[in-house]
Protein backbone atom coordinates (compact mmCIF):
# COMPACT_ATOMS: atom_id res chain seq x y z
CA UNK A 1 0.00 0.00 0.00
CA UNK A 2 0.92 3.50 -0.76
CA UNK A 3 2.00 5.90 1.91
CA UNK A 4 -0.18 8.59 2.05
CA UNK A 5 1.46 10.67 5.35
CA UNK A 6 4.90 10.26 6.03
CA UNK A 7 6.00 12.96 9.08
CA UNK A 8 9.94 13.18 9.97
CA UNK A 9 11.47 14.64 12.96
CA UNK A 10 8.83 17.66 12.92
CA UNK A 11 9.84 19.85 15.31
CA UNK A 12 7.72 23.09 16.37
CA UNK A 13 7.76 25.88 19.43
CA UNK A 14 6.27 28.78 20.24
CA UNK A 15 8.73 31.22 21.00
CA UNK A 16 10.87 29.64 24.32
CA UNK A 17 7.51 26.40 24.31
CA UNK A 18 8.31 23.32 22.85
CA UNK A 19 4.60 22.06 21.05
CA UNK A 20 6.66 19.44 18.97
CA UNK A 21 10.04 17.49 19.78
CA UNK A 22 11.24 15.29 16.70
CA UNK A 23 7.67 13.96 15.76
CA UNK A 24 7.57 11.34 13.07
CA UNK A 25 5.13 8.83 11.67
CA UNK A 26 4.01 7.40 8.59
CA UNK A 27 0.24 6.50 7.61
CA UNK A 28 -0.12 3.82 4.56
CA UNK A 29 -3.21 4.11 2.66
CA UNK A 30 -6.71 2.79 3.33
CA UNK A 31 -5.86 2.28 6.87
CA UNK A 32 -7.71 4.32 9.54
CA UNK A 33 -5.76 6.60 12.01
CA UNK A 34 -6.35 8.74 15.17
CA UNK A 35 -4.17 11.90 16.58
CA UNK A 36 -4.68 11.10 19.85
CA UNK A 37 -3.43 12.79 23.22
CA UNK A 38 -4.06 15.63 25.81
CA UNK A 39 -4.01 19.08 25.98
CA UNK A 40 -0.93 20.66 24.72
CA UNK A 41 0.30 17.36 23.19
CA UNK A 42 0.89 19.09 19.68
CA UNK A 43 -2.28 17.71 17.83
CA UNK A 44 -3.19 20.52 16.54
CA UNK A 45 0.28 21.86 15.65
CA UNK A 46 0.94 18.93 13.86
CA UNK A 47 -2.13 19.12 11.72
CA UNK A 48 -1.67 23.27 11.00
CA UNK A 49 1.90 21.51 9.98
CA UNK A 50 0.46 18.94 7.75
CA UNK A 51 -2.62 20.71 6.08
CA UNK A 52 -0.13 23.85 5.28
CA UNK A 53 -1.82 26.81 7.86
CA UNK A 54 1.83 27.12 9.64
CA UNK A 55 5.10 25.98 9.05
CA UNK A 56 7.49 23.73 11.01
CA UNK A 57 10.80 24.96 12.46
CA UNK A 58 12.45 21.80 11.21
CA UNK A 59 11.70 18.56 9.58
CA UNK A 60 9.62 17.71 6.70
CA UNK A 61 6.01 16.31 5.94
CA UNK A 62 4.64 14.79 2.76
CA UNK A 63 0.85 14.81 2.50
CA UNK A 64 -0.31 12.38 -0.63
CA UNK A 65 3.43 12.82 -2.21
CA UNK A 66 3.60 16.84 -1.58
CA UNK A 67 5.86 18.63 0.48
CA UNK A 68 3.96 19.98 3.36
CA UNK A 69 5.61 23.26 2.86
CA UNK A 70 6.49 23.63 -0.68
CA UNK A 71 3.18 22.03 -1.90
CA UNK A 72 0.97 23.55 0.43
CA UNK A 73 -2.17 25.01 -2.56
CA UNK A 74 -2.05 21.60 -3.68
CA UNK A 75 -2.46 19.54 -0.16
CA UNK A 76 -5.55 22.21 0.49
CA UNK A 77 -6.84 21.00 -2.53
CA UNK A 78 -6.99 17.56 -1.43
CA UNK A 79 -7.11 18.08 2.51
CA UNK A 80 -9.76 19.74 4.62
CA UNK A 81 -8.93 20.92 7.72
CA UNK A 82 -11.56 21.68 10.31
CA UNK A 83 -10.29 22.86 13.65
CA UNK A 84 -11.70 22.74 17.03
CA UNK A 85 -12.35 26.17 17.54
CA UNK A 86 -14.22 28.63 15.32
CA UNK A 87 -10.89 30.84 15.11
CA UNK A 88 -8.86 33.43 12.77
CA UNK A 89 -5.37 32.86 12.08
CA UNK A 90 -3.02 35.98 13.23
CA UNK A 91 0.09 35.07 10.66
CA UNK A 92 -2.90 35.50 7.97
CA UNK A 93 -4.52 38.85 6.92
CA UNK A 94 -8.40 39.23 7.19
CA UNK A 95 -8.50 38.45 3.37
CA UNK A 96 -6.09 35.41 3.62
CA UNK A 97 -8.74 34.22 6.12
CA UNK A 98 -11.43 34.48 4.14
CA UNK A 99 -9.85 32.83 1.33
CA UNK A 100 -8.89 29.76 3.23
CA UNK A 101 -12.21 29.37 5.24
CA UNK A 102 -14.12 29.63 1.97
CA UNK A 103 -12.18 26.75 0.48
CA UNK A 104 -14.71 24.51 1.85
CA UNK A 105 -17.60 25.92 0.23
CA UNK A 106 -16.17 26.98 -2.58
CA UNK A 107 -18.66 27.37 -5.85
CA UNK A 108 -18.81 27.04 -9.02
CA UNK A 109 -16.15 29.25 -11.02
CA UNK A 110 -14.96 30.81 -8.02
CA UNK A 111 -18.00 33.24 -6.63
CA UNK A 112 -16.97 33.29 -3.30
CA UNK A 113 -13.45 34.83 -4.04
CA UNK A 114 -15.59 37.12 -6.34
CA UNK A 115 -17.18 38.27 -3.00
CA UNK A 116 -14.71 38.51 -0.90
CA UNK A 117 -12.39 40.78 -3.76
CA UNK A 118 -15.37 42.94 -3.98
CA UNK A 119 -15.36 43.58 -0.12
CA UNK A 120 -11.54 44.17 -0.03
CA UNK A 121 -9.95 47.26 0.42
Amino acid sequence: METVLDVHHLKKSYGTKPALNDVSFSIKGGTCFGLLGPNGAGKSTTMKILTGIIAADSGNALVFGLDAVKDRQGIQRQVGYVPQEITLYDKLSAYDNLVFFRRPVRTEGGASKKKIELKRC
